[in-house]
């Protein structure tokens, strides 16, 4: 069996159990070494985001504000949550997931002005600096991410609210 370079870690943070790339030099590094990302805006959230409302979080990252909104919202709020890099993406989903969030919706989608397919550069997530885009000469390893509609985004919240299990 081939070994496998670890790239990530948990942690306990100030919201909860956090997954993180070792080799983020921004959020995981925030996360290692103070338990928290820009608790700054975190307290802005907390004056401004009322239990039970809807938030569109557009670029979520690894859900480092994500967790903290959740829980802000509840008990009958919910977090739609975007965010187009896959790997990104699934770590965010393992960070709901190892705090047992339930009331997020994660789309592995950009949000722009208009429509239409986004190219994601690649990142190499096994080295320092991981956040910078790869050598764009590996060109061929690029994904589309499709876009939604800012004016879109309503929409989508009326049919995510009005969804009933």
């Amino acid at each position: 069996m081939a070994s496998v370079d670890t790239i990530n870690r948990q942690k306990a943070c100030r919201h909860g159990q956090m997954l993180y790339n070792i080799y983020d030099n921004v959020i995981g590094r925030s996360l290692d070494l103070y338990g928290e990302y820009c608790e700054s805006e975190i307290e802005l959230f907390r004056q401004v985001i009322q239990p039970d409302s809807v938030v569109l979080e557009v670029g979520a990252n690894i859900g480092a504000h994500t967790v903290f909104l959740a829980r802000q919202v509840m008990p009958s709020g919910m977090v739609v949550a975007f965010e187009p890099q896959r790997i990104v993406y699934q770590t965010l989903c393992a960070n709901l997931a190892l705090n047992s969030i339930r009331n997020v919706f994660c789309l592995q989608q950009a949000v722009g002005a208009k429509r239409g397919s986004l190219v994601v550069p690649p990142l190499d997530y096994t080295r320092e600096k991981a956040c910078r885009y790869a050598d764009a000469a590996r060109e061929e390893t690029r994904h589309l991410s499709p876009s939604r509609e800012r004016d879109a985004l309503a929409a989508l919240t009326e049919l995510v609210v009005s969804r009933h299990d």
